[in-house]
C-alpha cells in the first residue's frame, strides 16, 4: 500500500505493508499521517501472525530476548546496538541537552543542529525521565567514543558537541535535579512556541494517535476543572512526578512556561540556558542557528533552510472564541516570562 505524507512541504510517498494501525510517521519529516482513508486487508488477525507470536514469546522470555539490545529510537540495528553496549565504558556523556518544549519545534531544531559537521545528536532517549538509575552504561552507549572525541580535537582541530533531545524534559519535576547531579556543566537548549498554538498542536497530536477522542474545548474545560480542584483541595494532589510530565493531562499547565523556567533557573545559571522560539527558527533559521552555534562554542556554520518536521494534521481549525479564551488565559504568564527574560515574544 502506498502512503502519502500530509505535510504540504513534504508529500513524501512510501510503501507500507505492516499491521493495521491508526497512523504512521513519515520517514522523511516525521509528521503523523492518519490512515483513516486507507483500506487494510483484515483477513488475517494480527494474533495469528507468526511474527506476532514470536515477538510475544520473546517478550515473555527476556533471558532470550534480543530486543533488550535494541534502541528506543529504532535508528540502530541490534548488532550495532550490541557493539555500542559492549563499548559503553569508553563512550562520553553529552555536553548539551535539548530539553523542550513539546510540540514547539524541537525536532526541527535538532535537525538543524545535525546539519553541522561537528555536532552529533540523538532524539527521544528520555533517560532522565524514565530510564534513569545509578548507572550510566545504558545512556552512554548512544554517544560517540572518547577516541572519536580525541580524533576530532587532534586531527580535525575542532570541538565535537554531543547532545540529545527529549522534548518533555522541561516539564518533569525530577529531571532538572537528575541532570544537575550527572551533568552540572551541561548546556541547555529550550525552544518555546506561542502557548496557544502549542496547546492546539499537542491536542491534534493526541487526536491523530488515538489517545484522545474528546473535543478540544472539552479537553480545556476538563483541565480547568482539575486545576480548580488542585487549588481548592490540595490534599487530593498525588505525589507522582510522571503525572506532572504527562502531555495528555497538562495542556494549559505546560503552556505556563515561566513556572517551569523558574524551577530550572533555581539549579542552573542563566548562562547555561539558551532560549529561542519556534517563530524565530521558522522565519529566520540561518541567523537563529548562528546564535545557537555560538552558544555551543561550535564552529560557525550556515544551515540550509528546511521544511518543518513532525507537524500535525489539523482536522478542524480552532474556534475564534476558544483562541480568545486561551489568549486571555496565557497573557499573564507570558508577560511574566517576558519580564524574566527581558524580551517580548509578542505572542497573541
Amino acid at each position: 500500500m502506498k502512503i502519502k505524507c500530509k505535510n504540504e512541504n513534504c508529500l513524501h510517498e512510501w510503501n507500507y505493508s505492516g499491521n493495521v494501525v491508526r497512523y504512521l510517521v513519515c520517514p522523511k519529516c516525521v509528521s503523523f499521517v492518519p490512515l483513516d482513508e486507507y483500506q487494510f486487508d483484515l483477513e488475517t488477525p494480527q494474533q495469528n501472525n507468526f511474527k506476532y507470536k514470536i515477538r510475544t514469546w520473546l517478550l515473555e522470555h527476556p533471558e532470550f530476548n534480543p530486543y533488550k539490545f535494541s534502541s528506543p529510537t529504532n535508528s540502530l540495528s541490534w548488532y550495532d546496538t550490541l557493539f555500542k553496549t559492549l563499548t559503553n565504558s569508553i563512550r562520553s556523556l553529552p555536553n548539551f541537552l535539548l530539553i523542550g518544549g513539546h510540540k514547539s519545534g524541537a525536532t526541527s531544531l535538532m535537525s538543524y543542529l545535525q546539519q553541522h559537521h561537528y555536532i552529533w545528536g540523538i532524539r527521544n532517549l528520555h533517560f532522565f525521565e524514565y530510564f534513569v538509575n545509578n548507572k550510566t552504561s545504558w545512556y552512554r552507549k548512544f554517544f560517540p567514543t572518547k577516541i572519536y572525541f580525541s580524533y576530532v580535537k587532534t586531527i580535525k582541530k575542532q570541538k565535537l558537541n554531543v547532545g540529545e533531545m527529549s522534548a518533555t524534559y522541561f516539564y518533569h519535576p525530577d529531571v532538572r535535579k537528575r541532570i544537575m547531579s550527572l551533568l552540572p556543566n551541561v548546556k541547555l537548549l529550550l525552544i518555546l512556541r506561542n502557548p496557544i498554538d502549542m496547546t492546539y498542536s499537542k491536542y491534534n497530536h493526541g487526536f491523530n494517535t488515538g489517545s484522545i477522542t474528546e473535543s478540544f474545548d472539552s479537553i480545556i474545560k476538563n483541565e480547568l476543572t482539575r486545576i480548580k480542584i488542585r487549588q481548592n483541595e490540595p490534599q487530593l494532589i498525588i505525589n507522582n512526578p510522571n503525572f506532572d510530565n504527562n502531555v495528555d493531562s497538562n495542556y494549559l499547565r505546560h503552556g505556563n512556561y515561566v513556572y517551569y523556567l523558574k524551577k530550572w533557573l533555581e539549579l542552573f545559571p542563566r548562562k547555561q540556558l539558551h532560549i529561542l522560539t519556534n517563530e524565530q527558527l521558522t522565519n529566520n533559521p540561518i541567523e537563529t542557528m548562528e546564535k545557537v552555534f555560538e552558544f555551543l562554542n561550535a564552529k560557525p556554520f550556515a544551515v540550509t533552510p528546511e521544511h518543518k518536521k513532525n507537524i500535525q494534521i489539523y482536522t478542524k481549525q480552532m474556534e475564534p472564541s476558544t483562541r480568545k479564551f486561551l489568549k486571555d488565559y496565557f497573557t499573564p504568564y507570558n508577560e511574566e516570562l517576558y519580564k524574566l527574560l527581558g524580551v517580548n515574544f509578542n505572542w497573541a
